[in-house]
């Protein structure tokens, strides 16, 4: 029962780092996915 306790807050942390640090950029990567591509797309196929 002891190592579901650890576990279970070990969980916890990770779920905490994941909210503060990857998914409060989620916002402005969207931006850029949704509003950016039109400086890639304007380049011919032969640029790549």
């Amino acid at each position: 029962m002891l190592t579901d306790l650890a576990f279970m807050k070990a969980k916890v942390a990770t779920e905490r780092f994941y909210a503060e640090h990857i998914l409060n950029k989620a916002p402005g990567l969207r931006d850029s996915i949704v509003e950016g591509p039109d400086s890639v797309t304007a380049l011919a196929l032969e640029s790549f």
